[in-house]
């Protein structure tokens, strides 16, 4: 169990790290807290430095929750005795992270980019599904929350009948000795999903306004 907290830790620390924040400071030399829906999301970033800048950092946040995974199996985290295997917390520690980032005063992101890295790690085919209709939504309503809410949902239903296939990620990290376990079993994939998501609502529902 102290390599899991270690791993737990870890994907935190990296969830937190505000690379769309730095990407402003950079480009801009502006507070993303400050500006526009006044948080450090990718869709803000988009808004306040530009579309080109603000997808890379974006794409940073979108594969935090992988990095906090393959990080979980090199510090050895347990991948046996319970479906999920255990080192798949760290990737919600790094979505809790995001929202929460010890730097920047717990003020952080809604989690949507490292949510969805997350989905496409545990559902390929439901995300895919699910976020194609949110991505139309919101180049129509130009309503991130709006259109991560509709996502997510849909993302959630999608998992109850639907098959599951692996992702690449999942291929690179089985090869780890350590993996023994399939985390796509039928049987616990909605589940994760419903966890996933449901962080990612409960951090989008204070900023429906926005």
């Amino acid at each position: 169990m102290d390599r899991l907290l270690l791993a737990l830790v870890l994907g935190y620390l990296i969830g937190s790290i505000p690379f769309t924040q730095m990407m402003a400071r950079w480009r801009k030399g502006i507070d993303l807290r400050t500006v526009g829906s006044k948080n450090v999301g990718g869709m803000n970033a988009m808004r306040n430095i530009g579309w080109g800048w603000g997808f890379v950092a974006a794409l940073a946040d979108f594969f935090k929750g992988l990095a906090a995974l393959a990080l979980a199996q090199k510090v050895g985290a347990p991948s046996d005795g319970a479906p999920p295997p255990l080192y798949l917390l760290a990737g919600l520690a790094a979505l809790l992270g995001h929202n929460y980032p010890v730097w920047l005063g717990f003020r952080g992101g809604k989690g949507v980019a490292v949510g969805v890295g997350l989905a496409t790690f545990v559902a390929p085919l439901p995300a895919l599904l699910g976020f194609l209709p949110g991505l139309g939504l919101l180049l129509w309503t130009k309503n991130v929350v709006i259109a991560t809410l509709v996502a997510f949902s849909l993302m959630i239903a999608l998992t109850r009948w639907l098959p599951h296939r692996p992702g690449a990620a999942w291929l690179l990290i089985r090869s780890s000795p350590r993996t023994t376990t399939n985390p796509f079993e039928p049987s616990v994939t909605a589940a994760r999903s419903t966890i996933v998501a449901t962080l990612v609502i409960a951090a989008s529902r204070s900023r429906v306004s926005n």
